[in-house]
């Protein structure tokens, strides 16, 4: 179905918007991690308090019958399998046409680098592809192992239509944000795989010397053939699941009726106000600000949908001050468009890409550097120029029903409401019974939607306290340090400096 509206947007400073993106496809999930901090503890060296807590919650299940199983086809050895999600229980579903999210206005003219840039050129935030389908996943979370038929019965298969909307940020991982799922026809419990955050403070007996200062020519910046590869969902910023589900709700759904005053899905001034909160990783600016003025070329390469993934780096670079993203790969541009691909993701891809499109001879593979917190993101080949960062899990809740209530939904059709109804119940962010007027429920479903309830706060509580010590991480403060350290990045510098990286942040 065809999206109506469009987002506005403040133009991020020095970015001028150009409009006409192309259309693209579903939305997706994510589970919760992160959790105490020890200082001087490894990265991902634990599980801590927070997967314990969360051991201790059963798994909710509402029926082999329930909306649940209209979830995403996950393909086994597709771009969603990885280490980190090997015992999560994926979801069928069919695939719909009628689904088309709308034309995306946030798209970013990247200023000219300056003479100093050779081969650099103009450049730009550009969408590569249409966005695949992406993997859904659901928490099964409650106080007991019960099993209940849910009212969201699984209507038969009709060809071109879709039940549930699948989700659009690019990390999935147990809880998504205190989402409550559900467990369908298996009770199978989630791995925790929980990584603390990087609070490690380095101590001056630690911290290398810096080099002699070299003189350049005053059109040359010692950075200026750095590419550096940035990771977007858990790497800049924290949990965006609950904010791309209202996303997604709102913008990929063929409204019959809309208020005329209100915009569907978030606009970047809307995203804004949880960065400044906390959702950007702590030390981003100031990393980012070193990067700069080295001259170094940085590009966002996310697991996250295009059209979602834009309107979070528009964000940034408000909050940030200047604009820093030179392009933009997305979905499309990891195994999921890819098949050919040995890893989620590809930095050979991506090197190419820039030589082809942008002009960027000088770039390489064996003098790039990636951040991202999957370890498994990149193939054996490429994993030397892979730093792995703890995974950064702020969390915020977002009210994906604050426009969709009930009037709304009386003015939409029957197949409107009912996509509506599946979705929410599927992405566990409403009760299993969601949609049923009060007087035709069960003293069964009554009892399943506490339960429900009581699972959500338990999860939201937890969540909520991590984000008490998320201002301790320290990862982007210790790679600055690295970065500084390092007076010209000759050849020889940055085929090092991944090693020089991960010794900083250790």
């Amino acid at each position: 179905m065809a999206v109506q509206g469009s987002v506005e947007t403040m133009d991020p400073p020095k970015s001028p918007l150009r409009d006409a993106l192309p259309a693209t496809e579903g939305h997706q999930v994510a589970p919760p991690r992160g959790d105490t901090v020890d200082v001087g503890q490894q990265p991902c060296a634990g599980r801590g308090l927070l997967s314990a807590k969360l051991d201790n919650l059963t798994p909710l299940e509402i029926g082999s019958g329930g909306a649940s199983m209209a979830g995403a086809h996950h393909e086994p050895g597709s771009a969603h399998d990885s280490e980190e999600h090997a015992d999560d229980f994926h979801f069928a579903s069919l695939q719909s046409p009628q689904i088309k999210p709308s034309r995306d206005p946030y798209v970013f003219q990247k200023h000219s680098p300056g003479k100093g840039s050779p081969g650099k050129g103009p450049g730009k935030i550009c969408r590569s592809h249409s966005m695949m389908d992406m993997e859904k996943m659901s928490l099964v979370e409650a106080d007991d192992e019960t099993s209940s038929q849910s009212s969201a019965e699984e209507p038969p298969a009709v060809a071109g239509k879709v039940y549930v909307l699948e989700h659009t940020t690019g990390t999935v991982k147990e809880d998504g944000g205190a989402h409550v799922g559900q467990g369908a026809a298996t009770s199978k419990g989630m791995r925790r795989s929980h990584s603390t955050l990087d609070v490690h403070v380095v101590s001056d007996s630690e911290v290398d010397e810096a080099e002699e200062p070299i003189t350049l020519p005053p059109e040359r910046k010692p950075g200026e053939h750095l590419l550096v590869v940035l990771d977007m969902d858990h790497t800049m910023v924290g949990n965006l699941v609950a904010l791309s589900d209202r996303d997604n709700v709102e913008s990929n759904i063929d409204w019959d009726y809309w208020p005329e005053d209100r915009e569907k899905g978030l606009a970047v001034e809307a995203i804004l106000p949880y960065l400044q909160r906390g959702m950007l990783r702590p030390g981003l600016i100031a990393a980012l600000t070193a990067m700069r003025d080295i001259g170094a070329t940085v590009v966002v390469y996310t697991h996250s949908e295009y059209r979602w993934a834009v309107k979070v780096c528009a964000a940034m670079e408000q909050m940030v001050g200047f604009k820093f993203v030179f392009k933009l790969f997305s979905r499309q541009d990891c195994r999921d468009g890819h098949p050919s691909f040995l890893a989620k993701k590809s930095l050979e891809y991506v090197v190419d890409r820039l030589k082809e499109e942008d002009g960027l001879a000088w770039a390489s593979v064996d003098t790039a550097i990636m951040f991202d917190d999957d370890k498994n993101a990149l193939y054996a080949g490429e994993v030397g120029r892979l730093v792995v960062v703890p995974s950064y899990d702020y969390w915020e809740p977002c009210q994906w029903d604050e426009v969709i209530t009930e009037d709304l939904l009386a003015r939409n059709s029957d197949d409107v409401v009912d996509l509506v109804r599946r979705t929410v119940i599927d992405w566990g962010v409403a009760p299993p019974s969601y949609g049923k007027p009060e007087e035709e429920r069960s003293a069964e479903e009554r009892e399943m939607d506490e339960k429900w309830k009581t699972q959500r706060d338990k999860k939201r509580s937890i969540l909520m306290n991590y984000n008490k010590v998320s201002k301790l991480d320290r990862l982007w403060a210790n790679v600055k340090t690295a970065l500084t350290q390092v007076a010209y990045f000759d050849q020889e510098h940055m085929e090092a400096f991944p090693d020089k990286v991960r010794k900083a942040i250790e």
